[in-house]
């Protein structure tokens, strides 16, 4: 993001949790100057192609038993807070009828993310909230505050508008049915991004010429390759890797997949170079 100019290192700080060192923080600490990163930004066309090679970070290749994944679109993340903000009572002292408990409206709001994603599932659309920060944190307390942390994406605009928009109209009922503050903190709302047609042609005959079966696909999970369309045509390939886990110990590829695919990848640079 930051070597294509989509974002400065203010706007990437927002993601640390409470406690945790910030993004300039670290890279501070790395001993980099977040100011800098101006210089650092590429003009478009300083290439000629992009192309990346990646675990497919879930089961479908697996699955579907094909060796390799000519990505044709890349999802965007919209990613942010919700906060809500309740009173935090005596848990033995307040009846039923007379709390306003955040932890009980959020997952009202849980729910909600959920069941907007779902509506929209045939376009591929999906909602994940991943982080639930509940304050004060104590079994005798009802919770005051809550912050979830949320993550929608998809590869249609118009589908995640309405995934946005349905967990907005959601928000806004919790709180004036549960006599609760909301609100949304928005850390990032990328576009979903269509990779070089070309180049994904070229990759599929590589493919067929190798004997590789494969399998056009999207990718549900955000790349360098989305960032790296603005400065030149892009192109991406996935490998199965075990179970899909990513992101884990877990993680696993076999040898034979990844060396399957730096063969396509070093082809598709041979060609390019030439």
């Amino acid at each position: 993001k930051l070597l294509t100019g989509s974002a400065a290192p203010e706007q990437l700080n927002k993601g640390a949790k409470k406690g945790d060192i910030s993004f300039i923080e670290a890279l501070r600490e790395w001993g980099c100057d977040p100011d800098a990163y101006r210089d650092a930004v590429i003009a478009p066309g300083s290439y000629k192609c992009f192309a990346e090679l990646h675990i497919e970070q879930g089961k479908v290749l697996e699955q579907t038993q094909h060796q390799l994944g000519i990505v044709q679109n890349i999802a965007a993340p919209t990613r942010f807070k919700i906060h809500i903000k309740g009173v935090a009572d005596h848990s033995g002292a307040t009846p039923m009828g007379m709390r306003r408990d955040a932890l009980v409206s959020a997952a009202k709001l849980i729910l909600a993310v959920n069941e907007a994603a779902e509506t929209e599932k045939a376009n591929g659309s999906v909602g994940t909230v991943g982080v639930v920060d509940v304050e004060p944190g104590s079994i005798n307390v009802v919770p005051g505050a809550v912050t979830l942390w949320v993550d929608v994406r998809g590869v249609d605009k118009a589908s995640i508008a309405r995934v946005l928009q349905s967990i907005r109209e959601q928000a806004e009922n919790v709180a004036v049915c549960d006599g609760v503050g909301v609100q949304i903190e928005m850390l990032t709302a990328d576009s979903p991004v269509a990779l070089d047609k070309a180049l994904a042609a070229q990759s599929e005959a590589i493919c067929t010429e190798k004997g590789f079966s494969f399998l056009h696909m999207n990718s549900g999970a955000g790349h360098d390759a989305m960032h790296m369309t603005k400065i030149c045509p892009t192109t991406m390939l996935f490998i199965p890797c075990r179970a899909g886990i990513s992101h884990n110990p877990a993680e696993y590829a076999s040898t034979e997949d990844i060396c399957r695919g730096i063969e396509v990848l070093a082809e598709v640079l041979r060609r390019e170079a030439n």
